[in-house]
This record gives C-alpha cells, structure tokens and sequence, in this order.
C-alpha cells in the first residue's frame, strides 16, 4: 500500500506540473520509510563515520607502560643477549606500527611492502568501528608473550598483567563493548601473523639458549678460541638471520668491513701498535671516563642489553611528556628494528673474520699479566670474536632513531638502571650520547680502534638505507 500511494503521488505530481526537484525530495525523504517498512530485517542506513584518530592519542602512559614493561622483562631473561632483544622489539614494534597505522587520517603504508620476504598482514574491516589502542594493546601483547616465551615466570607475568590492565580500563571507560570485542580480536590475528613472519627468520633454537658450539676455530694465531671449557660461542649463526629492511645483498656488498688490518705480532708493526693503544687508553684511564664506561657497559647479558637500554630511553624522553602514539610508534620503529640490522650485519663480520680480543693479545704479546678475558672487571666480555663492534653498530643506528625524532639539542638525563649501578648521566643532544659512548668503546680495552669504526660504518649504513625505505 505504501508503495502504491507513493506511485501515486508521483504520477500526480508529474500531471499537475510538479517540479522533478520537488518531486524527488519527496522520493528521497520517502524511501528509507518504504525501504524499513517492506523488509522483515530492515538495514538502517550507513550514516556514521568510522574514527580514524589514532594519532589523536597520547604516547603517555600507553606506550611508555608497555615498553617500560617490556625493557624490564627483557632484563630478567637470561636469554635476551642484545642482538635477540633487538629482534623481539623489532617484532613488537612492527606490531604497534601496524596496529594503529589503520587508524590515522590519511593512508599509511604497511610495512609488509618493506619487510623482506613479508606477506600481507591482516587488515581491518572499514565499515566497522575500532578502537585503536585497544587494537595496539591485543597486538602488541600478542607479539609480546611470543618473543618472551621461553622468559621466567615474573617477567611473563608481568607482559599478561599489562595487557589485562590496560583493556579493562578500556572497558570501564568505553560501553561500546562489541567495538572493543572486535579491536580486540582483530588486534590478535595481527599477532598471530607477525608472529609467523618472526618464526621464519632464522631463528630456530637461539630463542631458548644463544650458545652454540657450532663455530671451528683455525689455527691461525690471529684466530679467536672460546675462553671457556665448553666450547661454547655466542650466536655463531647470527649473520644468517633474515634482516628486518637491508637486504641481502647489501648485507653482503655495502655492511661487509672486510678483512681486519693485517695481523702481526712483531713489535711496532701497524697491528702491534694498535693493541698497544687498547691497553694504553685503558691504562690512562680518570675516575670519570672508568664511570662513562661501566655506564655504557651494556654488552653480552641481558641485564645489561644496550637494547633494552635504548628501549628504556625512549620511554624516559616521552615519559610526563606530550607526544602522540603516532610519534612514539615512528620513533620505537626506527630505533628497534635499526639495532636488529645493525645486529645481524656485525654478527655476520665477526665470525666471517674471527678476530682474537685485545686483552688476549696483550696478554699474550705484551704483557702476560693481563686477564685473557677481560680487563674492566665490571663488564661482561661476550664469548665471540671481536672484529667489528656490535655495541658500536648498534648505537649508530640507535642514535639515528633518536636524532630523526628529536631537536639537536634536546636535553637528556638517561637514567638507565642497569648491573648495580644507579648512576645517571645528561646529555645536549644525541651527538653527544653517540661521541661518549664511542669514547668507552675506544677506551675500556675490549676494542681495536678499527673495530670500532668498522661497527661505526655499518651503524651508520643500516640508518641510512632504513631512512630511505622507511620515508624518513
């Protein structure tokens, strides 16, 4: 009947001269009345907007909570040397960016287009409603419990406790519960396929116990041996890992450093002269360059990860601060993922040409009483070759992060907690924390001046060639 009289009117209006205009106003306000009164499950008309203001939110507390959580779970891990924390907070970061990149005002690139051997991940639904922190926290968990599952108990429960606490404060501050139920559920399949990716990179057992005893040394006296019974060595397959960004054959061609400087023991050789600097610089040591180096002493434990430590930087300059998840997502991108390449590329150059440390050679060729193993007592000496610096590497890149999302001169007061000591240490500028971690390098006798730079150069080459894949 509804209908008929609609049909009616019209032929009516035509008849009498009734504008078209007229006309279809009243077909147009007409219809949705029809269209609900003829269908027996009647589909109400779209008429909401989807919200995309995912940078709309603050990076602080959500952020930071997360990924102080994850820095101090990364710290009771006995597993998570540097170059595997790297790589778990690469994952994880990847699962914050593409939780939220969805959710901003304009069209934002996955980075399955930039990832190597990456398929797409899952997307969202654009005719349906989300909430994106509720999306970044079911992901970034889900990625989370992932890469920290084979961590003590404490630090395992403390990533569940953080997701738990976050969604249901969600869910007391949000009464669109089918909205939450859905972020939550399409925050899980992202997970799940990051986590896939992740299982195809290589990284088989090394998750459960970095040490291997797969690495031969020659007899070449410039050969590093293990310094232990075992025979064990650290992460000997790491250069074969699938890098995040660089490819292939950049790992190969533009972050190989080539051979070291040819090895001699002869007295005033090039070579000989260089470890002799190792052990002068540390010899001449003041009170306040030893403090400079136990601070930046973040090398083979896990307690001390120079990645976790970057990690808990990040938080303390966002920290009380006014900076959106967008900007946070940017900058724990760059940061992680950075260390992680810059991790494989140096990996892949010490045990292409294992070089013994110079505190062996000095205590083999110029002076025996010197500890084979080490020469700062505080500091934890990795059981793997020393050419190039992975520490170094992994700072360049890390600096680069930080310098592409911070004025030159920010002020920094890094109060990192690490290995018993509760010093802090302030800074202008990013510049400066990378001129003084350089300086400990050079000077805690662990290090050839070479190595440094040559861990210096791959630094730098991961940053630029991610600045270029990564828009920045």
């Amino acid at each position: 009947m509804m209908v008929q009289n609609l049909v009616d009117f019209v032929t009516a209006g035509v008849r009498r001269g009734t504008t078209s205009v007229s006309v279809i106003l009243v077909l147009v306000g007409f219809l949705p009345l029809c269209v609900s009164g003829c269908m027996d499950n009647p589909v109400l008309p779209y008429s909401i907007v989807i919200p995309r203001d995912a940078d709309a939110f603050d990076a602080d507390p959500f952020v930071t909570d997360w990924y102080e959580t994850l820095a101090r779970s990364a710290q009771q891990t006995p597993e998570f040397v540097d170059p595997v924390a790297a790589r778990a907070f690469a994952y994880i970061s990847i699962a914050l960016h593409e939780s939220l990149r969805q959710g901003y005002p304009e069209s934002t690139v996955s980075l399955s287009r930039t990832l190597n051997a990456c398929r797409a991940f899952p997307q969202t639904d654009t005719t349906l409603r989300y909430h994106w922190l509720v999306v970044a926290n079911s992901a970034v968990a889900g990625v989370a419990k992932h890469m920290f599952r084979y961590a003590p108990a404490d630090a395992r429960s403390s990533i569940n406790d953080r997701e738990e606490k976050v969604l249901q404060g969600f869910a007391q501050r949000f009464g669109d519960t089918e909205s939450l139920g859905r972020s939550v559920a399409y925050g899980r399949s992202l997970a799940q396929a990051i986590n896939e990716y992740a299982d195809a990179d290589g990284i088989g057992e090394v998750e459960k116990d970095p040490y291997g005893t797969e690495f031969t040394p020659t007899q070449d006296p410039a050969c590093w041996h293990p310094g232990n019974d075992d025979g064990k060595v650290l992460l000997s397959k790491w250069g074969s890992m699938r890098p995040f960004v660089v490819s292939s054959m950049e790992m190969d061609k533009d972050l190989d450093p080539g051979p070291f400087p040819v090895f001699s023991t002869v007295k005033g050789s090039p070579f000989f002269k260089t470890a002799l600097d190792s052990y002068t610089r540390y010899t001449a040591l003041r009170p306040n360059e030893r403090a400079a180096i136990e601070f930046w002493g973040d090398e083979a434990s896990s307690e001390r990860s120079l990645s976790a430590h970057m990690v808990a930087l990040a938080v303390q300059m966002m920290r009380g601060q006014i900076y959106s998840v967008r900007f946070a997502s940017d900058l724990l991108l760059r940061l992680t993922l950075g260390m992680a390449d810059a991790s494989i590329a140096s990996y892949k150059s010490k045990y292409a040409y294992p070089l013994i440390r110079p505190s062996t050679y000095i205590s083999q060729h110029i002076n025996p009483s010197t500890k084979p193993d080490a020469i700062i007592e505080k500091l934890v000496v990795p059981p793997c070759p020393e050419y190039c610096s992975t520490f170094m590497a992994m700072s360049e890149a890390a600096c680069a992060a930080f310098n592409g999302s911070f004025p030159a001169d920010v002020k920094i007061a890094d109060k990192w907690r690490g290995a018993g000591f509760p010093n802090e240490r302030g800074y202008t500028g990013f510049r400066n924390v990378l001129v003084e971690i350089r300086s400990t390098q050079m000077g805690n006798g662990l290090q050839y001046a070479f190595s440094v730079d040559a861990g210096s150069t791959i630094g730098s080459t991961v940053a630029r060639i991610h600045a270029q894949r990564l828009n920045r």
